[in-house]
């Protein structure tokens, strides 16, 4: 089950809680209705996703297949497939 975060409408309290996906509201503590909203705790990219971390992997590897890389006899990286 995904976590969510949740708004209450009566008393703005804020919860993160696991629920079935597509779950769209749940109980808040007070006993209103708490909303879904979207969330920054399961919108978090990891670093190496990021497009300035693309941007410099691909930037290696087009300077791995220059001239002067390929005169030093440089090798890829372990993993390194593009």
């Amino acid at each position: 089950m995904p976590v969510y975060e949740f708004v209450c409408a009566s008393c703005g309290g804020v919860t993160l809680d696991l629920a079935p996906v597509g779950t769209g509201s749940v109980r808040c503590k007070c006993g209103a209705e708490a909303r879904r909203v979207p969330s920054l705790f399961s919108a978090k990219i990891p670093a190496w996703m990021s497009d300035d971390a693309i941007a410099v992997r691909a930037k290696h590897r087009e300077w791995l297949n220059s001239p002067q890389a390929k005169k030093m006899d440089l090798q890829r990286c372990p993993g390194d497939d593009g």
